[in-house]
């Protein structure tokens, strides 16, 4: 058997995300010793420290003497919880390497001290300083404030440590930069999303309507470029689904009525075909970025085609996209440099 399949076996509880007290239960502990005639251990040993390190030899065995790279991210969890990520891999100009998850930490509140914390303490669990000051090391983050001041801290620590910026998060910037500027489309998005929520009797009628037209999309804050997403549907079905809520009664909910009044007004429709027009290829782009395997190149190209296709742009909300690209571009620093992919 394998190195790799003797991890997976031995973590075979913790991959199906099965917690190991459950062990403890007498009905679960007759099971496993009727159908596989062994005892199952105890909780007072100490096995998923053992598979734990395992697990990290396996990482060092798979990156060798390559150069490193690490990708951070931070988010909320569903109990609004602050989870830190620590992701590694090889850093080759020959293939993209597969990625690691190292660390993942509860953390008590985001800043750039307890990120920088995180990531050496992190690292310290891959191998020592002193080792990682000998290679050439690629940080990837996030272009918030904060994620810009954990790549300058981390130089104190990692002299090799090149910081750069994630593009996939970088063009959802810009296109937060283009929901600002339209807020009637912003308006029809949110409410027309509020209408069908918990509403069946809606949805059916929706349905009933329109066969062949999927329910209005809705864009999540953690996901990158589902708002340019949402206005895209938008803009495509402008028509029948400004019919279909025209159908419902104002007076039944509050987020009918203000669904209305947007899509009644003058304006939208043209900013939706604009927006489909000038800013699908955001959409498209970090949908690209997003995959794993983008050669150095690639990513390189899709910066390229992004910012050629938002400079000549036409209007303001064009012009002011293209700034915010710019800005992102040469934040940190006079020049400006590239931004990669997770």
């Amino acid at each position: 058997m394998s190195y790799s399949a003797k991890c997976v076996e031995k973590l075979a509880f913790t991959a199906a995300n099965i917690p190991w007290n459950k062990v403890s239960c007498p009905e679960f502990k007759n099971f496993m010793r009727k159908y596989t005639g062994r005892h199952l251990p105890s909780l007072k040993k100490n096995y998923l420290l053992k598979d734990c390190d395992m697990v990290i030899k396996q990482i060092r065995n798979s990156i060798g003497n390559n150069n490193i790279r690490i990708s951070v991210d931070e988010t909320t969890d569903r109990l609004g919880r602050y989870i830190a990520h620590l992701v590694i891999g090889k850093l080759s100009s020959e293939e993209a390497g597969r990625p690691f998850l190292l660390a993942l930490k509860q953390l008590d509140k985001t800043n750039s001290n307890t990120i920088s914390r995180f990531i050496n303490e992190s690292l310290g669990l891959y191998c020592c300083q002193k080792e990682l000051n000998t290679e050439k090391l690629n940080g990837l983050s996030d272009g918030t404030s904060y994620m810009i001041k954990t790549g300058t801290n981390l130089k104190v620590f990692y002299e090799n440590i090149t910081h750069l910026i994630c593009m996939a998060h970088g063009l959802d910037l810009v296109s937060e930069t283009i929901r600002l500027n339209y807020p009637d489309v912003n308006g029809i998005i949110s409410n027309i999303k509020k209408v069908f929520l918990k509403a069946p009797i809606k949805v059916e009628f929706y349905k009933n309507s329109l066969p062949n037209t999927p329910l209005p999309p809705e864009p999540v804050l953690t996901r990158w470029g589902t708002w340019i997403q949402a206005a895209l549907f938008y803009a495509e079905h402008f028509d029948v689904l400004k019919q279909v809520v025209m159908s419902f009664e104002a007076t039944d909910a509050q987020s009918i009525k203000k669904a209305q009044e947007f899509l009644n007004k003058a304006n939208v429709k043209n900013e939706l075909l604009y927006t489909k027009t000038h800013f699908k290829i955001i959409a498209d782009e970090i949908e690209q970025l997003e995959n794993i395997g983008l050669k150095l190149n690639q990513n390189m190209e899709i910066v390229e085609k992004v910012y050629t296709s938002l400079k000549n742009t036409p209007g303001k909300v064009g012009e002011m996209a293209f700034q915010r690209l710019c800005s992102l571009l040469k934040k940190e620093s006079k020049k400006p440099f590239y931004m990669f992919s997770k």
